[in-house]
C-alpha cells in the first residue's frame, strides 16, 4: 500500500518553467481527480503523508491550501502534511499555514531573481519561529543568486537539476491527485 498522496491543489503559477513536471506528457492526465474538500479528506485516511503542491498554491489559492492543511491535520492528527512552494503572496498566509503543517519544501527556481531571494529570506526568518518542522530546500543549479542559509531551519538542502520528462515519474510509494475545483 502506498503511504503518500501528492495533491496538486492548483496548476496556476506565474512562472513558465520549461522543466515544470505539470507540463510533462501524461502527468496531469494520470492524476486521480476530486472536486470537494470532503472527498480529499476521505481519500487521505489511507495515507501517512500528504504533500500539497501546485502550481503555486500559496499564490493562487492560499486560503484553500491552509484550509485543506487544517482539515487534514484535524481529521488525522498523526498524518504528516507538507507544502511545496517556491513563492507566496503574503507573510500572513505563510505564517498561518506554518502553524498547521509539518514542513515546507521550498524551491529556488532557475528563473528566480532578487525578489525570489528576498521572499526566501523572509520565509527562512519566519520558519525559525516554528521549531520542530521539517523544512527542505531545493535549489536549481541555474539559480544565479548567492544564498545564505540560517542554521537549524533546514532539515535537508539540495542543489540539483530537475528531472526531464523521460526521467520523471511518481515515486513508487505515492499516488497523485488533483483538485478540480479551480
Amino acid at each position: 500500500m502506498k503511504d503518500t498522496a501528492r495533491v496538486i491543489l492548483t496548476t496556476k503559477c506565474p512562472r513558465r518553467c520549461s522543466y515544470c513536471v505539470n507540463e510533462y506528457p501524461g502527468v496531469l492526465e494520470s492524476a486521480r481527480q476530486f472536486r470537494f474538500m470532503h472527498d480529499m479528506v476521505r481519500m487521505a485516511e489511507r495515507y501517512q503523508v500528504v504533500c500539497l503542491t501546485g502550481g503555486e498554491p500559496m499564490i493562487a489559492m492560499p486560503e484553500h491550501a491552509t484550509a485543506m492543511a487544517f482539515v487534514l491535520k484535524h481529521s488525522y492528527p498523526n498524518m504528516k502534511v507538507y507544502l511545496y512552494v517556491s513563492a507566496y503572496h503574503s507573510w500572513d498566509d505563510m505564517a498561518e499555514i506554518l502553524k498547521v503543517i509539518d514542513g515546507v519544501h521550498y524551491t529556488l527556481h532557475a528563473s528566480g531573481g532578487m525578489e525570489d531571494l528576498g521572499k526566501f529570506y523572509l520565509f527562512q526568518d519566519m520558519a525559525r519561529g516554528y521549531p520542530g518542522k521539517s523544512h527542505r530546500l531545493y535549489i536549481h543549479p541555474h539559480f544565479l543568486q548567492d544564498v545564505t542559509l540560517v542554521h537549524g531551519v533546514w532539515s535537508r538542502v539540495e542543489l540539483k537539476p530537475w528531472l526531464g520528462p523521460e526521467d520523471c515519474c511518481l515515486p513508487d510509494n505515492e499516488d497523485l491527485y488533483i483538485w478540480r475545483d479551480q
